[in-house]
């Protein structure tokens, strides 16, 4: 995944979750102080306009992550946040599929039958989703601190060598220094002066 994507995958998710949870307290939660009032907020219906226009967007940017993120994990070995990734991918369409049938209904039965699904779904989404992301941020703290530190060996001006971390930990636990480990020449780029000598030479 591209880190554009995954960034406008969370905006888009904390935007949709927002407006979504706000709507439902504001229509279902409050009560209305006008008793001549269609709503029980003044922010009733942006919340809904909001929502309803960032569905379609997130809908469309989980059909071009399937292949470069959802397909691959799939495939791979990883075990890493499998299961709350596979969790999002089932409440996913459940709360696409309930919010869309949301707007085409006019029974009240089936109207109060959807809501229940599209909370359902929209729950069981946001919850597997922050913790998909909280298992893969805790897979890569680690993966860092397994992480092995390097041995290495910096020249110092006057040729002294200054040992790495590694190195100077293996002589605190030993008490005496070792003996400097051998330097590659091959890893010394020629000078200027170098490269000119030879060519006169040659």
């Amino acid at each position: 995944m591209k880190p554009w994507e995954r960034w406008a995958l969370h905006l888009l998710t904390v935007g949709i979750s927002v407006s979504g949870l706000l709507y439902f307290w504001m229509k279902y939660l409050l009560a209305a102080q006008d008793p001549f009032s269609v709503v029980n907020h003044p922010w009733q219906s942006a919340m809904l306009e909001i929502h309803l226009l960032l569905a379609p967007l997130i809908v469309f940017l989980l059909g071009m992550i399937v292949h470069s993120h959802v397909a691959r994990k799939l495939r791979s070995k990883t075990r890493s946040g499998r299961r709350t990734g596979v969790l999002s991918l089932i409440a996913f369409p459940i709360m696409a599929l309930s919010g869309y049938v949301l707007q085409i209904l006019s029974n009240p039965a089936w109207i109060n039958a959807m809501v229940v699904v599209h909370l359902a779904g929209s729950g069981l989404f946001m919850v597997s989703y922050a913790t998909h992301w909280i298992v893969k941020l805790k897979a890569i703290q680690r993966r860092g601190r397994r992480q092995p530190q390097p041995i290495g060996i910096d020249l110092q001006p006057g040729g002294r060598h200054k040992l790495g971390t590694a190195a100077r930990h293996t002589i605190g636990q030993t008490g005496q220094e070792q003996p400097p480990l051998p330097f590659d020449p091959t890893l010394i780029q020629p000078s200027v002066s170098d490269s000119h000598a030879s060519r006169l030479e040659s």
